[in-house]
Order: structure tokens, then sequence, then C-alpha cells
């Protein structure tokens, strides 16, 4: 005679609610698709509490590092998890001169909230966002010229202009304009109707070691590309920011190259 093998059941860690162990009204209807938000809190109790005055602190520490450049925060991805409107909020009280972001979306979300700082999108967007991006007033990083072009047109269309900073791929190859055509796509920029030329940009894959080779190329190759671009009937553009991205450019190199530093690792500590 063969006897069906006695259920084992699993062992739970002890700080889940067992059955019958909730209140009747935060209990689950079997079947349900909804669950209370203290089951919820029961089944995942992790959390993250975010020290704003040290957060203000880091920022301003940052700002002083930097100058006589001006210090952008990086929000994207909700600020990386740490809260995008609590942290620009915090950051702009503490020193620094504008926002950036990685979507169209999460800049109209700022703006929606109240935020009148610059705001830089860092990647380009799809064309179809030119009208989102001059309506709200968003300063747009580019490294093509059909994304220029949709630009020009948007501002073009609602009588406004456009902001834009010209990215170039000095090495992290990522995104950008490569270099060796960075300057005839800084001439295409100056000739758009619309669009106003802030600035070129690059960002260092390295910079939390300043004396990096392949940061010292990528430097290297930025100021070339402005050297370039500085030369007699190069491009009518000057270039009235340059800006380099990452926290540890930030913290470790000298200001001399760029005007702006885009960073969000330091600021958060």
């Amino acid at each position: 005679m063969c006897r069906s093998p006695t259920p084992i059941r699993p062992r739970l860690p002890s700080w889940l609610p067992t059955e019958g162990s909730l209140p009747v009204r935060e209990s689950v209807a079997v079947g349900s698709a909804a669950a209370s938000s203290a089951a919820a809190r029961a089944l995942r109790p992790t959390r993250a509490e975010v020290n704003l005055a040290a957060l203000r602190r880091n920022v301003n520490r940052l700002t002083e590092l930097a100058a006589p450049a001006e210090l952008w925060v990086v929000v994207k991805a909700n600020a990386y998890g740490h809260g995008a409107l609590q942290c620009a909020r915090q950051a702009l009280a503490a020193g620094a001169r504008g926002l950036c972001v990685a979507l169209v979306q999460e800049a109209v979300e700022l703006r929606e909230a109240g935020i009148t700082s610059q705001i830089m999108v860092l990647s380009e967007q799809s064309p179809h966002a030119a009208d989102l991006l001059v309506a709200h007033d968003l300063t747009c990083v580019v490294y093509n010229q059909h994304y220029i072009a949709a630009l020009s047109a948007a501002a073009t269309r609602a009588q406004r202009q456009v902001k834009v900073h010209l990215k170039i791929d000095t090495g992290m190859h990522r995104a950008g304009v490569d270099p060796a055509q960075a300057v005839e796509l800084a001439r295409h920029i100056v000739t758009a109707p619309g669009v106003v030329f802030e600035g070129v940009m690059t960002h260092l894959a390295t910079a939390d070691d300043p004396h990096h080779p392949a940061t010292q190329r990528q430097l290297a190759q930025f100021e070339h590309v402005l050297a370039d671009a500085a030369r007699p009937r190069s491009t009518a553009a000057e270039f009235a920011e340059c800006t380099c991205r990452t926290c540890g450019a930030t913290a470790r190199m000298s200001a001399s190259t760029c005007s702006n530093w885009a960073s969000w690792r330091c600021v958060a500590g």
C-alpha cells in the first residue's frame, strides 16, 4: 500500500505575516489583484531614507569645487531613485545652476511641478518630441542633423528659440558626434533658424582618475575640437559653455577647460 508523501511546507521568514495575522480590513481575498499597502510593505520592507541636509551640503561643496564653473545636477531616473522633484529643489536651493535629465517626460514633470531653472535633456529625443521640448524651454543635447532640423522647425513654428549643446564623443562611445565631424555639425547648428548654439560638451568615462590615460586622451580630444572651432572662418559660433560630465571630473579636476560640470554621484554621496 502506497501512501501519499506528506507535503513539505516551506519555512518562511519570521517577519512575513502568517495566515490570519493581518486585520480583516487589510486581508486580501483569494484571486484579488490588489494588495493593501500594509501587506505590500510587509512583503518588501526595504526603504531608502534621503538626508536632504546632506544633499544640500554636498551640492554646496561641489559648487565651491567647480568654481568658477557652474554645477548642473543630474536628476534623471527619478534622481537615481532618490526622488527627482525633492532633490531638484534642494540642489537648486543649495547653488546648482541647472538640472539634467535623460528624457523629455522627466523634464516636463519637473516643469509642471514648478521648476523654472534651466533643464538639459542629455539624450537626443524623438523628432516628434521637438514641439514639447521647445514649449517647455528645455535645453537640448544634439549630435546629428536630423534632430537639429526637427528642433529648428519646432522653434520656427512656435516663434521661439531653443538652446542646444553639441555633444562630442571623445572616447566613451555612448553618444555624440565624431570629433572629426564636430566643426561641420557646429556650422550646421549656427545656420539653423531658431536654434541658439549655447555650448559644447563631452562625457568623461574615467574621470574619477584624472591621470588615467583615457581621461587625458578625452580631454585632449575635446580641447583639440575647441581649438579647431576657434580658427578663423571655421565656424561663426562662440561656444558660451563647455561642459564635462561626471562626478569625478567635478571633484578632482581643474575647471580651466570647462565652464559647466554635470554630476549626481557626488551629490548623493
